[in-house]
């Protein structure tokens, strides 16, 4: 089990740099998909930290002018808690962003009581166009942005998702190193390539892979 995780984990990784470097970055969502069906990521030592369409507290109104947003300890409480997938021009959404705005931020919190007992992470993310996601305040995943200090002045994407790449769930495998004991906070920012663009989507489910004995 150990040996071959970590082996298919590298084979996966490498497959992800690749494309994007050939610049063929609506291929990655749907091989990643298929490829993420050969890590051997036993059902029966899985644990779901944050379910699909969970509760996030979300805010859309206007762009965060500063980053203390991503961090565990910020205080969201004028930010409203609605259910995943959110967004607007999509069928699956259940909670619309009325504004249909550039950029929108979301926050979810999970416990765990034993974060050593965890191997990895499989993040399963749905977004449109670009996304970045934090863990505890640390970066796991970069789509279609430009670097985080470009990325706070300027919210566009780098480029519009199209195609097959819309509908499907973006899997990264990930290090467990980031998890801490008790409360966790995952953040995540989404943005459209336009301000006049015609749909936005955001949802995300977050795996543990359980050591095995």
């Amino acid at each position: 089990f150990g040996n071959s995780f970590h082996q298919t984990l590298w084979a996966f990784k490498q497959v992800k740099q690749d494309l994007e470097f050939q610049g063929r970055h609506h291929e990655v969502n749907g091989l990643l998909e298929e490829l993420s069906k050969e890590v051997p990521w036993p059902s029966s030592m899985t644990e779901i930290l944050v379910h699909k369409g969970s509760s996030w507290q979300f805010h859309h109104r206007k762009l965060v002018s500063s980053r203390a947003w991503r961090e565990p300890g910020f205080s969201a409480h004028d930010w409203r808690t609605e259910d995943a997938p959110f967004g607007y021009g999509e069928d699956a959404v259940a909670t619309m962003l009325e504004s249909r705005p550039q950029t929108a931020y979301f926050r979810c919190t999970f416990h765990i009581d034993d974060p050593a007992r965890l191997e990895a992470l499989k993040m399963r993310i749905r977004y449109d166009d670009g996304v970045a996601v934090f863990l505890n305040g640390t970066e796991m995943v970069r789509h279609y942005l430009p670097g985080d200090d470009e990325t706070h002045y300027d919210p566009r994407s780098t480029e519009p998702m199209l195609g097959f790449g819309e509908p499907l769930y973006n899997v990264e495998v990930l290090e467990s190193a980031m998890l801490k004991t008790g409360n966790n906070t995952i953040a995540a920012e989404v943005h459209q390539h336009k301000p006049d663009s015609s749909d936005l989507i955001f949802d995300l489910q977050l795996e543990g892979l359980v050591k095995g004995e």
